[in-house]
């Protein structure tokens, strides 16, 4: 076969493999001219608002729209206008599919790079043709530049210096142009950044379209450019006078704005440095400036950052409302804000503003109306509580905060008791007897007044204050007195105790049940009795009086001694004995004896 030189024209494509084969060609071909009915690589697809048209870049690489499809021409020469052959019969099994592809074209269902493959079936070489399928129109986007940014729940807004930026991308063929209408107009092709400067509602839609013809969807958005800053008012609320406020005054202020809507109302006092944001809820309170003249400084800002101009409200200052309060002439006792008296004292009430004139002195006694205040007074009434509630106004009616205090009427002299720690027994009213480690606590309390001092007498000592838990200097018998004095001079008739000191422990006495039959004198005294004899246990004790008994057997744990101790084993006894009395004090005693059995006198002699 005589070597030739051949075209391939695709129109769109897949790796398409062309062997050659010794005998000849396996697809024969037909002679036709190319259609000059349309231009080149173009082609009108219905729907479409632009016609599909195949792309070649700068580097020669071919961009087909997939929804084109492709035929394979052969052709003797590179140069367009030049007879092709197409290629009309393909290797395949399938007769269906032969024939379609003759009469339809290949159909690309992927995008993206494509092959079709020409190989040398004896030298198996091989050459790829490569083109690019595209199937997907390009994105676009809306970018807004320069401009504060607001979004309610129904409109975009935007503030001043607003640029749009119409961005368009395509992953294979590149964007041809993109398109961009304003307030549903016609759409022009976007080449520059958009400025905005008017105050309305705007509407863009855009577009793009690659450069084989795919456009994408038509997007729009609605915003609004919003210049206008916010208006301001300020307004002047609780116990003032014109432009004289007091501490309890607060400023309310509000803004009105007709497009973003209100983001913050700033205010500052005077020459400080920051503004602060305003608080519907709290107001703008004036309790921390000082008396005199200021300065309420003030704007709003709207949501895209509009701001109106500082507007500014000078105003006079009375802070300070009427100080008020009482003294006493008479005995008296002061503690925190309660006062105790008695009936020969006298109250008195003195007020003073700084700013302006006293104008009432107002007081009520133990819940009575509020009546005004003329002369010192003696409160009537029993023993106990006198509740006063006053305050002053000044003549631009600034109240002071309604004062209340006590006055305490005390006749009543407080009441003390004792209390012992340690071991220590209650022998009947008014006789305690104490252990060793035993100490006299004494406590006071008062219902009005409070205590001021307990005192104490031991026999025939003199009183001295009680300071600390008391301990009794030996052991003896002691009278004992005590008594208490509160704040305002009433002392309590004293109260008399016997205190008997007992440090000595309880005399152990031991009784066997029989004489002992033996006194062994060896190295070991002791001695003998017979076995099944009984130990009983005793002990005496001349003060607080015996508590318990206790006893170790051959070196075995204390037990309680209850009933006599059957001695009924034989042998050596070791026996140890503690006496308690009843504030602690402990004897103790051991004894050693033998036991033995009825044969042992016996056996003896």
């Amino acid at each position: 076969m005589s070597k030739r030189t051949f075209k391939v024209t695709a129109f769109l494509g897949f790796a398409l493999i062309l062997p050659v084969m010794a005998s000849g060609y396996v697809a024969s071909v037909a002679p036709r001219k190319v259609d000059s009915s349309l231009p080149p690589n173009e082609i009108q697809v219905k729907g479409r608002k632009n016609k599909l048209k195949v792309h070649v870049d700068s580097k020669q690489v071919v961009y087909w729209p997939m929804d084109l499809p492709f035929w394979v021409r052969l052709a003797a020469h590179p140069a367009d206008g030049q007879e092709s052959f197409l290629l009309q019969h393909v290797a395949l099994k399938d007769n269906h599919e032969v024939k379609s592809l003759a009469n339809e074209g290949v159909r690309l269902e992927i995008p993206g790079s494509q092959f079709i493959r020409w190989m040398n079936h004896v030298s198996k070489s091989e050459i790829q043709y490569r083109f690019v399928a595209d199937g997907q129109a390009p994105l676009t986007t809306l970018k807004f530049l320069q401009a504060p940014r607001f979004e309610s729940s129904k409109m975009l807004y935007f503030g001043k210096g607003l640029q749009v930026e119409l961005q368009a991308t395509d992953e294979h063929s590149g964007v041809a142009a993109s398109y961009l209408s304003v307030d549903k107009g016609p759409f022009n092709e976007f080449q520059s950044t958009l400025n905005l400067d008017t105050e309305k509602v705007f509407v863009l839609a855009h577009y793009a379209a690659d450069r084989v013809g795919y456009e994408s969807e038509v997007k729009s958005t609605e915003f609004t450019i919003d210049l206008t800053p916010p208006v301001s008012k300020v307004e002047a609320r609780n116990n003032h006078i014109g432009n004289i406020l007091s501490t309890s005054s607060k400023f309310q202020l509000s803004s009105e704005d007709q497009l973003s809507g209100i983001k913050t109302i700033y205010y500052k006092f005077n020459n400080e440095s920051e503004f602060k944001a305003f608080d519907a809820a709290s107001g703008v309170s004036v309790a921390g400036l000082n008396d005199g003249t200021q300065i309420l400084k003030f704007y709003a800002e709207d949501q895209v950052a509009n701001k109106e101009q500082i507007k500014e409200l000078q105003f006079h200052l009375d802070r300070s409302p009427p100080s008020v309060a009482y003294t006493l002439s008479g005995d008296s006792y002061v503690v925190g804000d309660k006062r105790y008296i008695s009936s020969r004292s006298r109250i008195k009430f003195d007020a003073s503003d700084g700013q302006v004139k006293v104008k009432d002195i107002l007081y009520a006694v133990n819940g009575s109306e509020m009546q005004a205040y003329s002369t010192p007074f003696t409160p009537t009434g029993n023993q106990g509580e006198v509740a006063m509630e006053y305050q002053a106004i000044d003549e631009l009616g600034n109240k002071s905060k309604p004062v209340r205090s006590l006055v305490i009427l005390d006749n009543e002299a407080p009441k003390s008791k004792h209390a012992i720690t340690g071991k220590h027994y209650l022998k009947e009213a008014g006789v305690v007897f104490l252990g060793e480690n035993a100490r006299i606590q004494l406590s006071a309390n008062d219902n009005l007044s409070g205590v001021k001092q307990i005192e104490y007498q031991l026999n025939e000592a003199a009183p001295a204050p009680y300071t600390e838990p008391l301990s009794l200097p030996s052991e003896g018998r002691y009278l004992f007195r005590y008594w208490a004095n509160d704040q305002v001079n009433n002392q309590e008739t004293y109260v008399p105790m016997l205190f008997i000191s007992d440090r000595t422990g309880p005399e152990i006495v031991e009784t066997f049940s029989a004489e002992p039959i033996r006194n062994v004198k060896a190295v070991t005294k002791h001695d003998v009795y017979r076995i099944n004899s009984t130990l009983s246990l005793a002990a005496r004790d001349n003060a607080s009086g015996l508590a318990k008994i206790e006893f170790a057997r051959d070196g075995d744990k204390w037990q309680g001694y209850n009933s006599p101790i059957a001695l009924n084993r034989k042998g050596m006894w070791q026996i140890k004995i503690k006496a308690h009395d009843s504030v602690g004090n402990a004897s103790e005693k051991n004894l050693q004896f033998e036991v033995v059995d009825h044969s042992w006198h016996a056996n003896a002699h």
